[in-house]
């Protein structure tokens, strides 16, 4: 037992090093390996494609399809009404480069250096400026003028013509939006299909986002006769940057677009969202349903905790949203997608060339696959951890005002010992010490505010975080220190004690509470 009390001076702070780092490194695996929200699964990899390529999303009776490119080729999986991978085929093609592709049953068309081809025969179908595929028809833009490519029958018809340049076409249902944009302004035109095939103009408008901003991006959707509309805009400003997203909704009846200004906010902070982009819509029971990236609170492996991620917000009556992650990754989310009712998709950079295809849904399928930790994912843990550690020594900077008491102390009773010729009994006198750590106790309570201040610990787990925790930990530390000196045997004097009270006061708070305090 006493080889082991003399031990006791190097185990103590190793035992305190081990344990703080193994409760660091699996809180830091749990935070950054969880979900984005609950009842939702992490992030599953289901395929590798090609950069700059979106991949094309079709759902039938019980059944998604996703076809993408990879390695210069087009495949198609296919995945069950519980997401479950039933096939997958790679689709044949004369085609070895592309701007654009879309499959409409047998049938592949490329669009590539403004020309739309027959990917089966690689024959020119049409010259085009822009192309927008859109169920069994394909459009596209020459000059100011609209085509649609009918694809059962190869015909072309032109559709419409506008009287402002076309940035882009969109179409949902039987409607068809053709805009354009110059910083805050955007001149946009809304069509219905008839009966006969024709389009008559709804409505043709200019928006403005104000002066001082510029638009990102315009989508729309339709619900039988309800259109809605999305624009999201930022600040041209680099300084003090701003982002919106604004929203109307309007009845083909009453063609009236009034833009709102919606503040989506982080789930997690309450936060407003930044660099709201790269949104789609969808109608949904009583609402409007918005799938964008956006930059919003995520535990990284940097203490900025911001990463871009996949949400969803929901617009309810009155313009009420309600936001929620899809995705709580690290790494730079991209081009998100609905995939089916219940699940999403994004692009994550792999490499240079090539992107991963990700998948979350709320489907129990989906969440038990992907309920599985990497080996990557437990590596990215450990150099949280270590990352955390290696910061929170900053926290002995604060602790410098604390030593101060300490310090003059020692100073005072030292100086008295040896103006009486005393030195030998200062360390015999066990009291000094005991003195000293009520001293050292009450400069700490007194001074508490260098190390609790009002705003740190914020995203410490609830252990930490509670009200009197800084009572609580000072005491307990101080107490922990003081049984760790007491049961040291080793032939030291009361400075000696006292200066391994501060260190293991210092090692504590750095490793219990440091990951913590920024």
């Amino acid at each position: 037992m006493e080889k082991l009390r003399k031990k006791l001076f190097w185990l103590i702070p190793l035992a305190i090093v081990l344990v703080g780092l193994a409760i660091l490194y699996i809180i830091n695996l749990q935070r950054f390996t969880a979900p984005p929200t609950e009842d939702w699964s992490r992030d599953l990899p289901i395929a590798t494609i090609d950069g700059y390529h979106d991949p094309q999303v079709e759902v039938n009776e019980g059944q998604v399809d996703i076809i993408y490119s990879q390695n210069k080729e087009l495949v198609k999986k296919s995945f069950d009404s519980d997401l479950r991978e039933i096939k997958e085929e790679p689709i044949p093609t004369k085609v070895d480069s592309w701007d654009d592709f879309y499959v409409y049953k047998d049938k592949v068309f490329y669009f590539d250096e403004e020309k739309i081809m027959n990917g089966a025969t690689t024959e020119v179908i049409a010259e085009a400026e822009l192309f927008h595929p859109a169920n069994d028809q394909i459009y596209y833009a020459k000059g100011q003028d609209i085509f649609a490519l009918n694809l059962n029958t190869n015909d072309t018809q032109k559709v419409v013509g506008v009287s402002h340049p076309v940035q882009e076409i969109q179409s949902s249902d039987n409607y068809l939006l053709v805009y354009t944009n110059n910083l805050n302004r955007g001149q946009l035109t809304f069509f219905e299909k008839q009966e006969n095939d024709q389009y008559k103009e709804v409505i043709s408008k200019e928006v403005n986002v104000g002066a001082s901003n510029k638009i990102n991006q315009m989508v729309f959707t339709s619900d039988q006769n309800k259109i809605y509309l999305g624009v999201s805009a930022e600040s041209q400003s680099s300084q003090n940057k701003q982002f919106f997203f604004l929203y109307s909704e309007f009845s083909i009846q009453n063609p009236e677009i009034e833009l709102v200004d919606l503040k989506p906010y982080d789930p997690v902070t309450k936060g407003p969202l930044e660099n709201i982009s790269q949104f789609e819509l969808r109608p949904v029971d009583g609402g409007l349903e918005v799938l964008f990236r956006s930059v919003g609170f995520t535990y990284t492996d940097t203490n900025d905790n911001q990463a871009m991620n996949i949400y969803s917000m929901l617009i309810g009556d009155n313009s009420e949203i309600t936001v929620e992650r899809r995705s709580n990754n690290y790494a730079l989310a991209s081009a998100p997608f609905f995939f089916g009712d219940e699940a999403v998709g994004w692009k994550e950079i792999a490499d240079q060339n090539q992107y991963q295809l990700k998948l979350a849904s709320s489907n129990p399928n989906v969440v038990e696959q992907a309920e599985k930790t990497s080996v990557e994912e437990y590596l990215v843990g450990f150099g949280m951890s270590i990352g955390s550690l290696s910061t929170s020594v900053f926290l002995l900077y604060f602790m410098i005002v604390w030593t101060i008491i300490p310090i003059v102390y020692l100073g005072v009773v030292s100086l008295f010992y040896r103006y009486k010729d005393r030195n030998r009994d200062m360390n015999n006198n066990p009291w000094i010490l005991y003195l000293g750590v009520l001293i050292y106790v009450a400069g700490a309570l007194v001074m508490r505010d260098h190390l609790f201040p009002a705003n740190a610990y914020l995203h410490a787990p609830d252990y930490i975080k509670f009200a009197g925790n800084d009572f609580f930990f000072i005491l307990l530390f101080a107490l922990f220190s003081l049984i760790s000196v007491k049961l040291i045997k080793r032939d030291w004097g009361v400075i000696g004690k006292y200066s391994y009270f501060l260190g293991i006061q210092y090692l504590l708070y750095i490793v219990v509470l440091g990951p913590f305090y920024f």
